[in-house]
């Protein structure tokens, strides 16, 4: 065995049943691993605890702009669909926390693949892509988005062995680009060393960091167009840039009938997402 999560995955696997870790549980087949966290954060787990499905058949993602409410998502047994408890400090918000995942995945995928010589991409906000397909998603509900200095839930879905059949067209896994020695235990490890990474760079410089890291800096020349909530309400066809303004980040926005004006990050969440933004 690799490490600690490789012995508690085989045993799920074979018995069928619940696995807990050190710090962790594995779960052969659940709905949504944050379900399982909502719990764990109400039962005051500690920090970093995580909830590892084998299958995951309801899973959480970001809003459904038509519908209104959190996408779901299925995803065949093989890929690492996990949700685990991030303790924010004073000023922190889950949605910076959402980014830094997705930045920290996006360096742990590309590690993976740097050997293949295939790199991994940001796509605004929160997705990591390979060759132009969807490898890695990360989510933070709303509800967490307050600078509480409390627990958060992070979701993360992350595509390894199998791409899910409704995601064929749009989607793909590590091991369709040649990763085959990549497997959920071996992953799990190094992602949380490459988390735990990016959130101390992240601590140490500021949300504007993270942005730069992304791509999604705006540099005056590029615009990220988007659909958000401002202040409950939604708003269509609004476009602009974030900006940094010491340790606050800001989106700009022009849209119809108003004139340009800024939103601070915590009263706002992205429903959909933007250009590519690539990063060498």
């Amino acid at each position: 065995m690799n490490n600690k999560y490789d012995a508690a995955i085989v045993l799920a696997e074979a018995t069928q049943r619940p696995v807990e870790g050190d710090n962790f549980v594995v779960l052969p087949s659940i709905g949504s691993t944050m379900d399982v966290i909502d719990e764990a954060i109400s039962a005051r787990k500690p920090n970093n605890y995580m909830a590892i499905a084998l299958e995951q058949t309801k899973g959480r993602g970001s809003t459904d702009v038509v519908t209104g409410s959190p996408r779901k998502w299925s995803s065949g047994k093989g890929n690492a669909m996990f949700s685990q408890i991030v303790v924010l400090r004073p000023g922190e918000y889950g949605q910076e926390i959402e980014l830094v995942a997705a930045l920290a995945n996006r360096e742990t995928i590309s590690g993976f693949l740097r050997g293949l010589g295939i790199k991994a991409e940001s796509k605004f906000p929160n997705d990591v892509l390979v060759r132009g397909k969807k490898i890695a998603g990360h989510y933070v509900p709303p509800a967490y988005n307050e600078p509480s200095g409390g627990k958060v839930n992070l979701g993360i879905g992350t595509n390894i062995r199998l791409t899910p059949p409704d995601q064929i067209a749009t989607g793909t896994c590590l091991h369709d680009h040649g990763a085959w020695n990549v497997g959920i235990g071996m992953y799990l490890r190094t992602f949380s060393i490459q988390f735990n990474h990016q959130l101390q760079l992240y601590r140490a410089m500021g949300f504007n960091y993270v942005l730069k890291r992304l791509g999604y800096q705006n540099d005056g020349e590029k615009s990220i167009h988007a659909q958000i909530i401002e202040s409950g309400k939604q708003i269509t066809g609004a476009y602009g840039g974030f900006v940094a303004k010491g340790d606050h980040v800001y989106m700009r926005l022009r849209e119809p009938g108003r004139p340009e004006h800024e939103i601070h990050l915590r009263n706002m969440r992205i429903l959909t997402k933007g250009p590519q933004a690539n990063y060498d």
